[in-house]
């Protein structure tokens, strides 16, 4: 039988993977060139991955070593959200630059 805790962490893991396919698909579609269209396709690979290798270390790991996965995770999550960011913003302005050149 579960109990609350896991039926809310299952209800929780749906939503979240619900919201990450959305923002998949939503940065999938907003990609304008091919050069970040590609740049796109990379990132959204990585950040599943990255995500899918949290889960599996946090369920394979020992109690105390599982939480310490969250540390990295949490702390690296926005940094290379923000440089993921910069760079599509460059390569979105490199590839305008192009295209106003031909």
């Amino acid at each position: 039988m579960l109990t609350v805790p896991a039926i809310g962490g299952i209800v929780f893991l749906f939503v979240a993977v619900v919201g990450g396919v959305g923002a998949t698909i939503s940065n999938m579609r907003s990609a304008k060139g091919p050069k970040e269209r590609v740049f796109v396709r990379f990132n959204c690979i990585a950040a599943w991955g990255v995500a899918v290798l949290c889960l599996a270390l946090m369920y394979y790991l020992p109690s105390p070593w599982r939480y310490l996965v969250l540390i990295p995770y949490f702390f690296h999550l926005p940094v290379a959200i923000y440089r993921a960011t910069m760079k599509r913003q460059l390569i979105r302005r490199l590839e305008h630059m192009e295209s106003v050149r031909e």
